[in-house]
C-alpha cells in the first residue's frame, strides 16, 4: 500500500517528464516551388484539348512542355481565378496524369504543401515532356461540358512550368469539339482540321483569359467595325432561341459608344461578347476578360428581356471591366501567375465602380430605362441600408469575401454575413463621390472625369492602381479629405453617410405598399409578393423560407432559412394569404405555423407595418443630378 501510494504521488511528475507530454520540435516547412521570375521562356507550350466526350463529360488533354535542363521541374495546375478573385479552380478534377520524357514514363510527386504543384525529375538529354491527363467535368445538369453547350475555361485543362511569369510563356492551343457544335472565342484561329480548331500562340495569361464557348446554334453580330471591332455571339441549344437577336444590336452598340465616351481609347485590339442562352451554366451572371465577356442569360432572354430586368446591365458592367479590372487593376490583385495568391482589398473600386458604371451606362445606352434605373438604385439603397452586419463587418472586409467565401460558398444570413456587398454598396459610394466632386468643383467635374483620367489607356498594355492613386486622382479634380472620407466609408462600421449620394443627387429612399413594374418583374422568378422589407422574410410559393432578415420580425419569431410555412392565421399557407395578413397591419401580429427539422412550431410575428417595397422619391428644391448623370453623352 505504501509503495502504491508513492507511485501515485510520483505519477504526475513521471507523466510531465515523459516525451509524450511534450510537443515535438517544429519548424515551419519551406516551399520548394520555384518563385515566378520575369524572364523569357524558351520555346512554346502546346496544349491539345479534346472536349468531344460530352456524354461522360471527360475532357482529355495532351501537352508538350519544353524543358531547358536536367533535374527537378515543377508543373503547376492553376489555382487562382481572376474573374472570381479567389482560389476557385478545383485540382481534384484533374485525373490520370502521366508524364513522359525521352521515351520513358517519369515518376512525379505532388507537393505536400500545395496540391496544385507536381514535381518531376527530368533525365539528362530530355528537352521536352509529354503530358496526358483528364479534366473530369461535373456530371450534373449544371456543367460546363454538355452536348448542347460547352464553356471551356483553359485554366482547367493545362499545366505549366513554375519559375516564369505567365505573360512570358507562349502557348499554342487546339480544341476538338463534338460534331455539330459551333465555337466562339476572342482567340484568333490558325486553322481547322475536321472538328479540331487550332489557335494562334498567345501568352499563357491571355490564353487563361480567353474562354471558348460552343453550341449547336450560334448567331454572330457586329457591334462596331473599324480598327477595334466589337461583336456579340449568342449560343443556344435551339435555333428558335436566337430569334430577336437583331433587336439587341442598338442598345449594345450604344453601350460601346457610351463607354468610349467615358473611358476613351479601348485597351483591346478586338472584343467579343460571348452570350450563352442556357440554364446549364451558373447564372444569370457575367465574367470579365480582357478581350471578351461572358454574359450568361436564360434560354428565352432574346424573346423576353423584361424577365431579366435585374441582370440586363451585365452587358455594360462586364464591358467596362476591360478598362477597370483588366487593363487597370488593383496592385495587390495583379499576380504574375494564376498560382500566386491574390489580394482583393480594392474590390470596392474594381467591382464596385464597375457596378456603378453598369447602372449609369446601361441607362445612357437605353439598355435599361431611366425609371427602371431609379428602381434599381432604390433596391441598391434598400438592401444596403438594411445590413445590420455592417455593425461588425465593414465594406473593406466584405472586399475579402472572394477569399473567405470563394466560389459557390453560400451564406445563410446574407444581411449579417454580408457576402460581396462591394457591388451594391459600391454603387452608393461612387454615386456619393460623384456628388461631392460636383459640389466641390461647382459642377465642373464628376465621375465621368475621374474615370477618363484614372482608366486612360496610354501606350502601356496594362497598369495597376493603389488606394493612394484613387485619392490622388480625386484630389486633382476637387480638393477634399478623400483619404479620411474613404477610410470612414470603406473601413467604418457605421451607416452614417450611406445614402448621402442619393440625397446629393436629389432623391431619398422611401417604401411603398406596392412594387414598381421593374421590381415586380425582377422578383417574379424569386416569388411575389416579397416580404423582405416588411416581416423580413423571403419565401417561395411552396412556403419554403429562402431568407430571413437578421434581427427582423420573422427572425425574432424564430424562423430560419430552410423552414417551411404551413399555416397563416390558422389557414393553409399561400403567398396571397400571407400578403393579406401582412397588409392588414394588425397590432396583434401575424400568426404562422412552420416546420423546421421535422418539428412544427406556432409563433406570432410581431409586425403591423404593411407591405413595403423600395422606391426613390424626389427631394423638393434639389437639383436632379441623377437625371444629369443618366443623360447620354
Amino acid at each position: 500500500m505504501v509503495k502504491l501510494t508513492a507511485i501515485l504521488l510520483l505519477l504526475p511528475a513521471l507523466l510531465c517528464s515523459s516525451p509524450l507530454s511534450h510537443a515535438a520540435p517544429w519548424t515551419a516547412p519551406a516551399s520548394t516551388i520555384p518563385l515566378p521570375r520575369d524572364r523569357a521562356f524558351p520555346g512554346t507550350l502546346t496544349v491539345d484539348v479534346d472536349a468531344s466526350d460530352t456524354a461522360q463529360r471527360i475532357v482529355r488533354v495532351k501537352q508538350r512542355v519544353p524543358v531547358q535542363a536536367a533535374g527537378r521541374l515543377t508543373l503547376l495546375y492553376p489555382k487562382w481565378d481572376g474573374g472570381s478573385h479567389g482560389p476557385t479552380i478545383q485540382v481534384q478534377r484533374l485525373a490520370g496524369l502521366v508524364i513522359q520524357g525521352g521515351g520513358q514514363r517519369l515518376m512525379w510527386r505532388r507537393d505536400p504543401l500545395d496540391a496544385h504543384a507536381f514535381h518531376v525529375q527530368v533525365p539528362a538529354g530530355v528537352r521536352e515532356l509529354e503530358l496526358e491527363f483528364q479534366f473530369l467535368a461535373p456530371l450534373g445538369r449544371m456543367s460546363h461540358i454538355a452536348s448542347d453547350m460547352i464553356n471551356l475555361q483553359w485554366q482547367n485543362v493545362l499545366l505549366y512550368p513554375a519559375g516564369w511569369f505567365a505573360n512570358r510563356i507562349q502557348v499554342a492551343a487546339s480544341l476538338t469539339l463534338p460534331a455539330g457544335l459551333v465555337a466562339g472565342t476572342s482567340l484568333v484561329e490558325r486553322g481547322r482540321a475536321g472538328s479540331t480548331i487550332s489557335f494562334a500562340p498567345v501568352p499563357l495569361d491571355l490564353l487563361l483569359d480567353s474562354p471558348v464557348l460552343a453550341a449547336p446554334h450560334v448567331e454572330r453580330r457586329s457591334l462596331a467595325d473599324g480598327p477595334v471591332p466589337v461583336r456579340v455571339t449568342y449560343f443556344a441549344a435551339e435555333a428558335a432561341q436566337l430569334a430577336g437577336a437583331a433587336a439587341m444590336d442598338a442598345p449594345l452598340r450604344a453601350i460601346v459608344a457610351q463607354t468610349a465616351a467615358v473611358f476613351g481609347k479601348a485597351p483591346f485590339p478586338h472584343f467579343d461578347y460571348l452570350v450563352p442562352l442556357t440554364e446549364r451554366l451558373p447564372g444569370p451572371g457575367g465574367l470579365e476578360h480582357i478581350r471578351s465577356a461572358e454574359v450568361t442569360l436564360p434560354p428565352d432572354f432574346l424573346a423576353n428581356w423584361e424577365a431579366s430586368a435585374f441582370e440586363i446591365d451585365l452587358f455594360a458592367h462586364e464591358y467596362i471591366h476591360a478598362w477597370n479590372g483588366k487593363f487597370a487593376q488593383p496592385a495587390d490583385h495583379w499576380t504574375p501567375t494564376p498560382n500566386t495568391p491574390m489580394q482583393s482589398t480594392l474590390l470596392w473600386v474594381y467591382e464596385g465602380q464597375s457596378e456603378f458604371w453598369g447602372r449609369i451606362i446601361g441607362a445612357r445606352a437605353g439598355l435599361r430605362s431611366i425609371p427602371d434605373t431609379l428602381d434599381a438604385l432604390a433596391l441598391d439603397a434598400a438592401s444596403m441600408s438594411n445590413r445590420p452586419g455592417r455593425a461588425w463587418k465593414s465594406l473593406g472586409d466584405s472586399a475579402l469575401d472572394s477569399i473567405t467565401m470563394p466560389g459557390g460558398v453560400g451564406v445563410s444570413w446574407t444581411d449579417w454575413q454580408r457576402r460581396k456587398d462591394y457591388y451594391a454598396e459600391g454603387v452608393l459610394l461612387w454615386l456619393d463621390i460623384d456628388g461631392i466632386l460636383r459640389e466641390r468643383s461647382k459642377g465642373k467635374y464628376g465621375m465621368d472625369d475621374f474615370a477618363a483620367r484614372f482608366f486612360a489607356v496610354q501606350d502601356k498594355t496594362s497598369k495597376v492602381y493603389t488606394f493612394d492613386d484613387v485619392c490622388a486622382t480625386l484630389s486633382k479634380l476637387a480638393p477634399f479629405d478623400w483619404r479620411g472620407y474613404l477610410e470612414r466609408r470603406v473601413h467604418g462600421n457605421s451607416d452614417a453617410g450611406l445614402l448621402d449620394g442619393l440625397e446629393r443627387a436629389g432623391y431619398r429612399l422611401v417604401y411603398k405598399s406596392t412594387p414598381s413594374p421593374y421590381v415586380e418583374r425582377g422578383l417574379q422568378g424569386e416569388g411575389m409578393p416579397d416580404f423582405s422589407y416588411s416581416i423580413g422574410l423571403g419565401v417561395n410559393a411552396r412556403g419554403v423560407v429562402r431568407s430571413v432578415s437578421w434581427n427582423g420580425p420573422a427572425f425574432k419569431a424564430g424562423l430560419a432559412p430552410g423552414a417551411t410555412l404551413l399555416e397563416v392565421e390558422g389557414e393553409p399557407f399561400s403567398m396571397e394569404r400571407l400578403a393579406a395578413a401582412v397588409s392588414r397591419r394588425n397590432p396583434a401580429g401575424i400568426a404562422v405555423t412552420f416546420e423546421l427539422d421535422r418539428q412544427k412550431r406556432a409563433v406570432t410575428i410581431d409586425y403591423d407595418g404593411g407591405l413595403r417595397y423600395p422606391a426613390l422619391e424626389r427631394i423638393p428644391d434639389r437639383i436632379d443630378r441623377l437625371k444629369q448623370l443618366l443623360t447620354p453623352r
